[in-house]
């Protein structure tokens, strides 16, 4: 059974709730509130260069807090006709903390500046995000 006790003060205008302590009645265990799990997502880059006909890597890495393992799964939108993503590993399941990230730019995507988001989900986590910005140059031109 677990108790709650609040005091509630009035300063300067505004309400404050105060939350003096929380007791776990009868059992015995800790009264401090633990942290919600979750997960961080981290990049070796947020912007990348690629020539049409090149591709490109980032690494993705998750940190995990509150001894979170669930599945973490990635996606990427904004992405334009002819900028191809894909991951290696497409999900991280446990502990595993990294995935590469290869961004394959084909001679049919306009030159230009494209901000891709990148998602990583996991039950029970909320969804983290991150931009990634990709300029496209022409590829080289053959003939004469």
């Amino acid at each position: 059974m677990y108790s709650l006790h609040l005091f509630i003060s009035r300063t300067a205008g505004r309400l404050w709730l105060v939350l003096i302590m929380a007791i776990l009645a009868g059992c015995g265990e800790s009264n401090t509130v633990a942290e919600p799990p979750s997960i961080a997502l981290l990049l070796s880059t947020t912007e990348l260069t690629l020539q049409q006909g090149e591709d490109g890597t980032v690494m993705v890495g998750i940190a995990r807090s509150s001894g979170f393992s669930n599945t973490v799964t990635f996606a990427v939108t904004g992405a334009p006709d002819g900028l191809i993503t894909s991951f290696s590993p497409a999900s991280l399941e446990n502990d595993a903390a990294t995935s590469q990230l290869t961004i394959t730019a084909s001679a049919a995507v306009p030159p230009g500046t494209y901000p891709l988001t990148l998602h990583a989900t996991a039950r029970g986590a909320a969804e983290q995000t991150a931009t990634i910005t990709v300029t496209v140059t022409m590829g080289p031109v053959f003939g004469g």
